[in-house]
């Protein structure tokens, strides 16, 4: 004995199946599921005319215009200096709800190289709920000989004894493998992958 389908029951069905489809699609909030586009990004807030090494810094505006188009964008953001300006950076990421990965800049100055670790020990006592870790330099091996690496190892060393943050530094990443000494001391790697730049390099281990 067969079973008959009937057909206008079949095809409300499918309507009605149809509908709901329609309802959770359109009016259900799926804020929970679907992240930022972004985990997160390098942001440098420096404009048309600005750079660190004029002294000519953005102004307090300008970032937080910045921020204001990123907190909608992304999770996170990491930075690359904390003097002048750039040091309330940190504190405007916990305006806006998001993540900072404080950056800074050293160089072959002692006295300069002292004041940013004195400025990453100041963020991180500040207790901000958005600083995630602070990161000594910027790819300061990347154009200095090899024995620079004690300069670096002693500036991380010396700020993760005064701070519970996890410390690191940024490199491209055939630098944390020449560099294992460096991989040691800091609690993640900071890697830059530049694909385009390193493709053409195929003498490097990576």
């Amino acid at each position: 004995m067969r079973c008959r389908t009937n057909k206008t029951t079949g095809t409300t069905a499918i309507q009605l199946l149809c509908l709901f489809m329609v309802f959770f699609l359109f009016f259900v909030n799926f804020s929970w599921a679907v992240p930022k586009p972004l985990y997160g990004l390098c942001y440098g807030p420096f404009r048309e005319g600005q750079s660190p090494e004029t002294g000519v810094f953005p102004t307090l505006a300008q970032i937080q215009e910045d921020l204001e188009i990123l907190k909608d964008t992304v999770r996170s953001i990491r930075t690359y200096g904390n003097d002048n300006i750039l040091f309330q950076i940190p504190q405007l990421c916990e305006s806006y709800q998001l993540e900072c990965y404080v950056g800074s800049w050293v160089s072959d100055d002692a006295e300069w190289n002292q004041g940013v670790i004195h400025r990453l020990i100041q963020v991180a006592e500040a207790d901000y709920s958005g600083t995630r870790a602070l990161l000594v330099g910027n790819e300061y091996l990347l154009w200095r000989a090899f024995h620079y690496e004690t300069t670096l190892i002693d500036l991380i060393t010396q700020l993760k004894a005064e701070v519970e943050l996890p410390v690191s530094t940024a490199e491209p990443y055939h630098i944390w493998l020449e560099h294992p000494n460096l991989a040691a001391v800091v609690d993640f790697i900071g890697a830059h992958i530049l694909s385009l730049i390193h493709i053409s390099e195929p003498t490097r281990p990576y």
